[in-house]
């Protein structure tokens, strides 16, 4: 038997115990770490000196070669009328690939694509067709040496897993609040103020322009959000109805409602001459005080008589 400290050279085998490493396999970095080994010694060879039978060594992992695949980037959340882009690319791709055969799917019902423009001079969309609703094949082509896409210059192809996008349409009522802009504006516009009926109080448009104007300022501003948008909507709609209800419907001087305004009328608020807002009945009579000052006086007998004469 040989002893181990005269035998120079010999076949030994060495178990690695790599699971008690630092290395991971997880990990697709480079990772350096030590192996620790213990040495089985080949027959016939004595270790009378009890000489260790462990070794170790160091190891270096390169990192693991970057894979090919595509992604979609863009907004992930958009108010129901917005446009809004996405962006589809590859990573990784080598530079001798230049050709990609794609298709797209989306939900008609909610999304319209109106474009697909590529990012770099050198990469163009041959052709673009619309296979069916929601779906549009594109033909890309990356043009000259080292500008690649996908399938190689000697037509080998790469099939590549699906890559999808999700994105959050955000009911608004900005296209509601331009349609009821646009209502109140033809209301104010087509309307008329005085005295006469269907004519609108004197100062009354300029109150409905001026909340117009606010539902304006809101539906254009592009960082309105759904909150403001709703409450635009709410306060002009409520100033929009109390502009309708303002509508004169009579000639306040036609007391009695007959459509005119004569000697009956002026006899009515003769009959309730020196009555003022605190007489119990004024809820029934304040009618025939025309210049609104709570008191029937004068000067309502006077407004009545002028509109009988026709005097302005």
């Amino acid at each position: 038997m040989v002893p181990l400290s005269q035998y120079k050279i010999w076949g030994a085998n060495v178990t690695w115990d790599v699971n008690a490493s630092s290395y991971d396999p997880a990990l697709t970095i480079a990772q350096t770490f030590t192996v620790n080994g213990t040495v089985t010694l080949p027959l016939g060879v004595a270790n009378p000196n009890s000489i260790a039978l462990t070794t170790r060594i160091n190891v270096t992992v390169n990192a693991a070669a970057a894979s090919l695949n595509t992604v979609i980037t863009g907004s992930d959340k958009t108010d129901a009328s917005a446009s809004f882009n996405l962006i589809y690319g590859s990573q990784h791709v080598n530079s001798t690939n230049y050709a990609i055969d794609l298709t797209l799917k989306y939900d008609p019902t909610k999304v319209e694509l109106v474009s697909a423009d590529s990012l770099k001079d050198v990469t163009k969309i041959v052709q673009k067709h619309v296979d069916q609703a929601g779906q549009v094949r594109l033909l890309v082509a990356g043009l000259g040496e080292g500008n690649g896409v996908m399938a190689d210059g000697d037509g080998a192809e790469i099939h590549l897993q699906d890559v999808s996008h999700s994105i959050q349409i955000v009911a608004t009522k900005k296209e509601e609040l331009n349609a009821l802009i646009s209502t109140a504006q033809l209301v104010h516009d087509s309307a008329v103020e005085g005295t006469k009926p269907n004519q609108y109080p004197v100062g009354s448009k300029a109150v409905l322009q001026a909340a117009i104007n606010k539902a304006k300022a809101v539906a254009n501003n592009a960082e309105a959000s759904a909150e403001e948008i709703n409450q635009a909507y709410v306060e002009l709609s409520a100033a929009l109805q109390a502009f309708k209800d303002s509508v004169i419907s009579r000639m306040m001087e036609d007391i009695n409602g007959d459509s005119t305004v004569s000697i009956g009328d002026l006899a009515i608020v003769a009959r309730y001459y020196g009555k003022t807002a605190v007489d119990p009945n004024w809820d029934t009579i304040k009618i025939t005080d025309l210049n609104g000052d709570g008191i029937i006086d004068i000067v309502d007998l006077s407004m009545v008589a002028r509109k009988i004469l026709n005097i302005k």
